[in-house]
């Protein structure tokens, strides 16, 4: 009997699609793109910006192509700031050692961004067993709900977790919710938790157990949601502190990739209804 695997391929990434939009519009999404910007890999349109951008791409994907990387971290300036904000931590628990990781986060990247550089060489060379994915604060907080829409960020992320388990088969994808931005009754929060109420749905029902989810958002904020400048100083990048319970939280789901747990650890399925 013949086989197409690619055509395989191609229609399970269909069904996925047609999951995450089924379960965005039963959480009252919608969308009026359908994620061409947010799909479409692209370099930072700032000058200024790629004056730092382009050669620090040219460097990890260096060190990419060098291999020995268990772990690796894609991201924003959240992740991006593993190197200044939390390097102590980082140099305790990633730098070496059984999790030692690449980190892969640029500041101001949004989906399209984290898109290019994955096309242009930024995980070939590795064989990670856990790659960490925090990403979509920079589509929802600059852009007007107009020009995107908690959907098309949603279909964003999906495409970059396809390309990852496209790149890495051996690893898995450990998703982080969009942390909190805001008060929690802004529209921007509200925004953010519906993305992350989608993410959370279908990294427990579309991905097959490809994708892990680990949320520890209730560590970074008080009970009633707020967020403080202690944890969070200018309401977005967490301090050492914030760091440190994500490294905490992490390991756990970092030992399960790594085969050292019969199965992956338990985390809050999803934020409150917004």
């Amino acid at each position: 009997m013949t086989t197409y695997p690619h055509l395989h391929s191609r229609a399970k990434r269909g069904r996925r699609a047609t999951w995450f939009v089924a379960a965005a519009l039963a959480l009252g999404l919608s969308s009026t793109l359908f994620a061409g910007v947010s799909t479409t890999p692209a370099k930072p349109s700032s000058e200024a910006k790629l004056k730092w951008w382009m050669p620090r791409h040219e460097s990890v994907r260096s060190r990419a192509a060098k291999g020995g990387y268990p772990v690796v971290f894609i991201g924003d300036s959240i992740t991006h700031r593993w190197e200044k904000s939390g390097k102590t931590v980082w140099d305790a628990n990633f730098a070496t050692g059984d999790f030692r990781a690449l980190n892969l986060g640029f500041s101001g990247d949004n989906t399209e961004n984290v898109l290019w550089r994955i096309d242009n060489g930024e995980l070939d060379g590795l064989d990670p067993k856990a790659v960490v994915l925090l990403i979509g604060t920079n589509n929802t907080g600059h852009r007007k709900l107009e020009e995107e829409t908690p959907l098309d960020t949603l279909l964003g992320i999906q495409a970059i977790i396809d390309r990852v388990v496209a790149k890495c088969p051996k690893a898995k994808v450990i998703l982080l919710p969009i942390l909190p931005r805001g008060n929690p009754s802004s529209e921007l929060r509200k925004r953010n938790d519906y993305v992350n109420r989608a993410l959370s749905l279908a990294a427990k029902y579309a991905w097959s157990g490809k994708v892990l989810w680990c949320n520890f958002i209730p560590r970074l904020q008080a009970n009633d949601g707020m967020i403080t400048r202690e944890m969070f100083p200018d309401l977005l990048h967490p301090a050492a502190a914030g760091y440190e319970i994500w490294a905490e939280e992490l390991k756990p789901f970092l030992a399960y990739a790594l085969g050292k747990g019969a199965k992956p650890p338990e985390t809050r399925l999803a934020p409150p209804e917004p």
